[in-house]
Order: structure tokens, then C-alpha cells, then sequence
């Protein structure tokens, strides 16, 4: 059973249209496929024990291009559209899908603010603006209360106090200040979008 993380990207009003063309199916599901899709060449077969070698006949197996090219090994789970805040959630399995993103962000040359967090909480987190050149936010250091809060902050919305409850939190973490604040991510690390920005003003 993997990690899973959440990835959340936003965009500007004016280009949450193109946003949901390239990324979501008819199903209102996101489709890695829809970026990047994989070609007949690679095998898609069942992949047995540490044998993950291509069959005769095949350049790739599909473990090997989707890590490489999407960046995880299965499509997006778990959609989930906000249209009031132009946001796309989703879940992939042990990592953040840059190689997918990456390409998004050149195929539309739309701005792409992106929030991402592991459930393996306070580690493998960021968030970064992807447009002509990079910006990633500085995020504080891994495993440390900060961090922990923050990936409950992107998952939840909630402080970890307030999304384990009062008692199983003091059961569980050791009681930091910083384990109970609530903030809104985008807004502390410079990564709303600038209409949404405009909008909250």
C-alpha cells in the first residue's frame, strides 16, 4: 500500500477553462493521459517478481515510462473540482507528479500554482509556481512540528490539532505551538493566483 499525496493546482479565473481541457476527462476525473499519453511501443502488461524488463517487441515497460515520464506509477485518484477557487485536487501514488506538470504548464503556457503533500506527515512537501521560470516557495524543514502542521494544512484545511481533535492529538504528538496554527497555505507562501489574490482584497 503506498504513501499517497495530495496535489492541488490553481490558476488564474481567465485560464481555469484551458486548465480543465487539458487535465480532466469526460468523467471530471484527472487523466495523466490527457498530457501525456502513453504510446502502443510500451508494454502494459502484468509486470511478475523484480523482472521489469520490456518484452521483445516493446521500448518500455509501463512501470518504467509512467515513473519517468508522469513521474509516479499510476494516474491521478481521488479528483476533486473547486470551481470557486479554480483549484484541481488530486492524489498519486509516493510522489508529486512534476514530469506531468511540467509538460501541463508547457502545452498550455498557463501560470500553475501548485500545493503538494505526502501523508507520510511533514516530509516530501513544496510548493511552487510554474510559468516561464520556476518559484518555489521556501517551506520550513522537513519532519519539524511546522512542517507536520502544513501537510495537514494542504491535506485538510485543518491545524493537526483540529483535524485528530483535541485528545487523540495530545495522545499522538508531542504539544507544539506550531502543531495548532491555522493559515491558509497559498496565501503565507505567495502562491495564489493574482485574480485570486485581487478577489480576497
Amino acid at each position: 500500500m503506498p504513501n499517497y499525496v495530495t496535489n492541488r493546482i490553481r490558476v488564474r479565473q481567465s485560464d481555469w477553462g484551458t486548465l480543465l481541457d487539458a487535465l480532466v476527462n469526460e468523467d471530471w476525473e484527472v487523466d495523466f493521459t490527457k498530457v501525456t499519453p502513453m504510446p502502443d511501443s510500451v508494454y502494459q502488461g502484468t509486470l511478475s517478481g523484480d523482472d521489469y524488463t520490456a518484452p521483445e517487441g516493446y521500448t518500455d515497460t509501463w512501470y518504467a515510462w509512467r515513473k519517468r515520464k508522469w513521474g509516479t506509477k499510476w494516474n491521478a485518484k481521488y479528483t476533486d473540482i473547486d470551481h470557486a477557487n479554480h483549484e484541481v485536487r488530486f492524489e498519486t501514488a509516493w510522489y508529486h507528479p512534476f514530469p506531468v506538470i511540467y509538460t501541463l504548464g508547457e502545452q498550455t503556457g498557463i501560470p500553475l500554482y501548485v500545493l503538494y503533500a505526502d501523508e507520510d506527515d511533514g516530509n516530501n512537501l513544496g510548493g511552487y509556481i510554474l510559468n516561464k521560470h520556476r518559484y518555489w516557495a521556501e517551506f520550513p524543514k522537513e519532519g519539524s512540528p511546522e512542517a507536520v502542521n502544513l501537510t495537514s494544512l494542504i491535506d485538510s484545511g485543518e491545524s493537526v490539532k483540529d483535524s485528530y481533535g483535541a485528545d487523540e492529538y495530545t495522545e499522538i504528538f508531542e504539544q507544539h505551538p506550531a502543531l495548532e496554527e491555522t493559515y491558509d497555505p497559498w496565501e503565507r507562501y505567495g502562491l495564489n493566483p493574482p485574480d485570486k489574490e485581487q478577489e480576497q482584497a
